[in-house]
């Protein structure tokens, strides 16, 4: 058995036992498969715009009379978007017994009386929601909306709170903040100001910054349907070996690749393969039927290869590409025509490498809702920050940002994970080999501090630890390749807990 497959059985066994130590048992819950089946049926159809389906799949657990307050809101979000507020209005009356502090409750009811025009209705209820979640900005957005024509200074007040978090901290909703706020300067012969903000709103779409959609501006964080906690598994009796067809030989292609990945590259459901190395790179589509094609994207030595989706407004959900060879970039862009998907190489001009990359991440460091891109090396790290990547301007491309971030150079690193280690939502970072380790904290602002420090008596090794709430606290743990645990403390260090 290879190294990962070790460590994939060993976690399993490292997770088994950490569940058992925190009292977990198997089967404990008490909801029946048939109500999560159909609350997980109701979330994945939901999530994929399959609204009466959605509602069909909740229809049995709102039908009873005890039916939880939480299926009525899911409900009341499904006929919310059918356009059925009469629906909706029925099914959270039915829920408020049991949701006067539930801001799912009335985000629903404020969108209600806002699709019926009683805007004084739904301002009270989106300041209900706020008392409750204060810091959620699509329904900051919800309740400015229903103010812009009662209560203009209260309206401009609420953008200014948003604006002053910077993009930073709001996100993609900084762009509709200062748009708005610089139409209400104009509209207040402020055009100085005005003028300062609109520019700074085209500034940023020209570098590609995404805005909110109009989905978000309608469900926000409160009107979609959340999947539900796993329910765990019960024993079932006498287990049996699993039984396993004869190995298939697939994609010759990808013999000699150094790097492998498995990522669903066309949105058809199926994991598709990416490869690359000394031959360049490669992608391996799997069709319904189960058979597979091998294209070449790359020619020439590829030493990493990362998969995303580069601009989701784009909406054809196809996977782009950015690869390495030495210290140089490569961007390949993706498109669809029916069922086809193609990727083609990009001419925009990318900055150099530190080092050759021997790892890599995409990630939103500056939580300006687009991915940036961070590798590792021998000499360092390299972050470059996604400055319009996505978009038809020649100017838009990566910025070397490794800097200013205050992330290390000249130290080096064979791996790197990105999470939100001190649990404050934001991105954080640790690398890592066998020479040492980074903690880089995310400040906001662009910022990393060296918070190395708190992860106490880790030892950092040539691979990658896994790093997961192994015993479900909410905070995530470190479990090494040679089986030390680092159990993650309230006090944002991690505590040595020995080999599991």
């Amino acid at each position: 058995m290879n190294r990962t497959n070790l460590l994939r059985v060993a976690f399993a066994l490292a997770a088994s036992f950490l569940a058992a130590c925190n009292g977990d048992t198997p089967g404990s819950s008490p909801v029946p498969s048939q109500d999560q089946v159909a609350r997980e049926s109701a979330a994945a159809l939901f999530a994929r715009d399959n609204r009466a389906q959605a509602l069909s799949a909740l229809q049995p657990l709102i039908e009873r009379k005890d039916a939880r307050a939480s299926d009525l809101i899911d409900a009341a979000c499904i006929q919310l978007r059918m356009a059925d507020t009469k629906a909706a209005a029925k099914l959270l009356e039915r829920a408020a017994p049991q949701s006067q502090s539930d801001p799912r409750y009335f985000y629903n009811r404020g969108r209600v009386a806002k699709y019926e025009l009683d805007f004084v209705g739904a301002a009270r209820d989106f300041r209900r929601v706020l008392e409750l979640a204060p810091t959620d900005l699509p329904t900051r957005f919800k309740l400015i909306d229903s103010l812009e024509t009662s209560d203009p200074a209260e309206y401009e007040r609420l953008l200014r709170e948003v604006t002053a978090r910077g993009i930073e901290n709001a996100g993609s909703w900084y762009l509709p903040a200062i748009y708005k706020l610089g139409l209400q300067c104009m509209r207040t012969e402020r055009e100085a100001e005005g003028e300062r903000l609109l520019n700074e709103h085209q500034d940023l779409r020209r570098r590609g910054v995404p805005s909110p959609t109009d989905d978000d501006f309608d469900m926000g964080n409160f009107g979609r349907i959340a999947f539900p906690r796993p329910a765990g598994s019960g024993l079932s009796g006498t287990g049996s070996m699993p039984t396993f067809k004869p190995p298939q030989k697939i994609l010759p292609e990808f013999g000699g690749a150094s790097g492998l990945r498995a990522c669903d590259l066309d949105n058809d459901g199926d994991l598709d393969l990416v490869g690359w190395g000394a031959k360049g790179l490669f992608v391996g589509l799997r069709a319904k039927d189960g058979t597979w094609s091998a294209r070449q994207l790359a020619s020439g030595p590829v030493d990493i290869a990362l998969a995303f989706e580069l601009d989701g407004a784009k909406g054809d959900n196809v996977l782009d590409f950015v690869c390495t060879s030495g210290t140089q970039l490569t961007l390949l862009r993706s498109s669809r025509e029916g069922e086809t998907v193609s990727w083609k190489t990009s001419d925009k001009r990318l900055p150099l490498l530190a080092c050759p990359a021997k790892d890599a991440l995409a990630l939103d460091y500056d939580h300006e809702g687009d991915l940036d891109l961070l590798f590792v090396g021998a000499t360092g790290c390299t972050l470059l920050r996604n400055d319009g990547l996505a978009s038809a301007d020649p100017k838009g491309t990566l910025t070397d940002t490794t800097d200013e971030a205050r992330l290390p150079r000249g130290r080096a690193f064979d791996w790197c994970v990105s999470e939100d280690f001190d649990t404050d939502q934001d991105v954080d970072v640790l690398l890592g080999s066998a020479s040492g380790h980074f903690l880089a904290s995310n400040l906001r602002g662009g910022v990393f501090a060296d918070e190395s420090r708190k992860l106490g008596d880790f030892v950092a090794s040539t691979h990658a630890p896994v790093v997961a709430d192994l015993d479900a606290d909410g905070r995530p743990d470190l479990w090494t390749g040679d089986g030390k645990f680092l159990r993650a403390q309230l006090d944002g260090t991690w505590r040595d807990d020995g080999k599991v």
